[in-house]
């Protein structure tokens, strides 16, 4: 985190796009916004034996690196804690396809049992309340771009309910040939140049990207008693869906959004002149980023609430893997600028 947020103040890019082209000469744009050293990993550290960690989904490892870390940041011994929830999201696992199934192939399959825990989403979570000895709610969450952040709302209910009094929530993504590259031909959701670029005319797309990352959540009246550090209080929230009134199924719609907005302001007991800076999605497509503003105005500027918001999108440096650093921004009481935005692009007619 410290090496994020030192980027995130000095402006700089994590994405560092180099345009260039296949053996076949299409253009190609190879990415660096990666995880260094994604395979390393100290097994014995966690009683893990060579051969299960071998076997393991690296998302799995890392993932069980990030709650262990989280909570020594957060001032705790982790295996002297028990009634831990952990709420968690993962990307596809590429590492199964590409790596150990050749190897039950080659093996006979006499490992497959321990394979697949290894590399099941289902046991991404429940793998760390096993390694670590939690026994609160162990939950994989799976909702595309929302899962990190859906597990962040699912953790805070099962704090309010009591299942729980330390929950971790957060997510990881590892693309397996993540310093690989894509091709921007053919796909109207990625980047025709390798940048991201929210709420900007110059917006060609988005840019995906690997990391990882995990929060500690407590509930407020005990953080306070614990004496911990506080970052950021979580006032309320709110999931939907929705439904079919979507363009189509990778488009978002705008009702449903200005629905989740009005729910959670509701829920934490809020109104919109409250708010003062929005972290968005900010895809960086120009349907994604049209729909977002759309709602964003009517959500937030509804009969005398029409004040005025600034907004903010970690895509523009990180690529999307998922945002937790606004967290620290309000804690150091900043509001940074999007990155690549230039001119903005067509704003929402009402």
């Amino acid at each position: 985190m410290p090496e994020w947020w030192d980027k995130l103040l000095a402006g700089e890019e994590f994405t560092q796009p180099i345009c260039t082209e296949d053996d076949n000469g299409n253009p190609w744009i190879r990415l660096r916004n990666i995880i260094t050293a994604p395979y390393d990993f100290d097994a014995a550290f966690f009683n893990i034996p060579p051969g299960e960690a071998l076997l393991m989904d690296p998302q799995q490892r890392i993932f069980l690196e990030c709650c262990y870390n989280a909570l020594e940041h957060a001032g705790y011994i982790p295996t002297q804690l028990k009634r831990v929830g952990v709420y968690g999201a993962t990307y596809a696992n590429n590492y199964f396809i590409d790596r150990v199934y050749p190897y039950l192939k080659m093996s006979g399959d006499h490992h497959y049992l321990q394979a697949q825990i290894g590399n099941e989403k289902d046991y991404l979570c429940a793998q760390v309340a096993y390694k670590l000895g939690f026994t609160g709610p162990a939950v994989s969450v799976q909702t595309a771009c929302s899962s990190s952040l859906v597990a962040a709302y699912l953790a805070c209910e099962g704090l309010l309910t009591f299942q729980a009094d330390v929950a971790l929530a957060g997510g990881v993504t590892l693309g397996f040939l993540q310093a690989h590259g894509y091709s921007p031909q053919g796909d109207k959701l990625v980047s025709q140049d390798g940048h991201c670029a929210p709420f900007s005319a110059e917006a060609t797309g988005t840019v995906y990207s690997s990391g990882a990352g995990v929060v500690v959540l407590k509930r407020l009246e005990d953080a306070l008693r614990d004496q911990d550090r506080v970052y950021a209080v979580i006032k309320g929230g709110a999931v939907n869906n929705d439904g079919g009134r979507r363009l189509g199924f990778v488009a978002p719609s705008v009702e449903g959004q200005v629905e989740a907005i009005n729910t959670a302001l509701a829920a934490a007991e809020v109104v919109p002149t409250d708010i003062a800076l929005i972290e968005t999605h900010g895809t960086g497509t120009p349907l994604g980023d049209e729909i977002e503003l759309e709602a964003l105005h009517r959500g937030f500027r509804t009969g005398m609430c029409a004040a005025q918001h600034s907004i903010g999108c970690g895509k523009s440096q990180l690529g999307s893997p998922g945002s937790r650093f606004r967290y620290r921004q309000l804690n150091e009481n900043r509001t940074d600028a999007i990155y690549w935005f230039s001119s903005p692009a067509d704003q929402p007619s009402k």
